[in-house]
């Protein structure tokens, strides 16, 4: 699940975006991610500033550190 709160930004319009973006990026990785686990992603305010190509980048690294994708 994605869980971006009011600390993120005060306006869903962001928020939503932010979502959209992770959502979208793990969609593309869900192939690659080991069965059985559950996934929390809360993003942290400077992820606003961030692309979609750089959040990807994230997320790639992120399931490669927590060994849940090769």
């Amino acid at each position: 699940g994605i869980s971006c709160g009011t600390k993120i930004s005060k306006k869903a319009v962001v928020r939503n975006k932010i979502k959209r973006r992770l959502s979208e990026a793990l969609r593309l990785k869900i192939p690659d991610i080991k069965t059985g686990y559950d996934i929390l992603v809360m993003p942290t305010a400077d992820i606003i500033k961030k692309t979609y190509q750089e959040v990807d980048q994230l997320i790639i690294k992120l399931l490669k550190k927590s060994k849940l994708a090769d």
